[in-house]
């Protein structure tokens, strides 16, 4: 089995968590970085995969740097990685927001939730949904994977 699956599987999982968000805000944040940083970094494990050939890696790493949610989970992965993301593909990051419910009646606040979602440069700025993105991200990399002979 080429090693570079091992890290598909481990994507896999962080997609799993990703859909199936538990815990509180902390820990479903811990889990989006974990997803974006094992969807970009499968490139490395794909690109370092000696039981690849190098023309098939290579192509590999040519579309992945066209692929527009591969770039987005990039931006993600390096600025969570490094703090401040030196080189911006998409300009793309994790916000944060409290969606609060309100008794229209009393005003009262009934409830208030955590809320995450992912924003990129893109003339202005636009929110995308996270599982969305992760999904196709996800899916992008299975078309990739099996254009290119690899399976999975």
């Amino acid at each position: 089995m080429p090693a570079w699956t091992s890290q598909f599987e481990r994507l896999l999982r962080a997609l799993h968590r990703v859909e199936h968000a538990d815990g509180d805000a902390t820990a479903r944040l811990d889990d989006l970085y974990s997803f974006f940083q094992n969807c970009w970094h499968l490139k490395d494990w794909i690109q370092n995969d000696g039981s690849v050939p190098k023309a098939t890696r290579d192509a590999i790493l040519r579309e992945v740097k066209t692929t527009e949610s591969l770039l987005i989970c990039a931006d993600i992965a390096n600025g969570s990685k490094h703090l401040v993301l030196k080189r911006a593909r998409k300009g793309a990051s994790i916000f944060r927001t409290k969606v609060s419910t309100v008794d229209v009646k009393t005003g009262r606040v009934l409830s208030e939730e955590d809320v995450f979602g992912i924003s990129w440069r893109q003339g202005v700025p636009q929110p995308h949904g996270i599982v969305e993105l992760a999904r196709k991200a996800v899916d992008d990399w299975r078309t990739m994977i099996k254009k290119h002979g690899l399976g999975a």
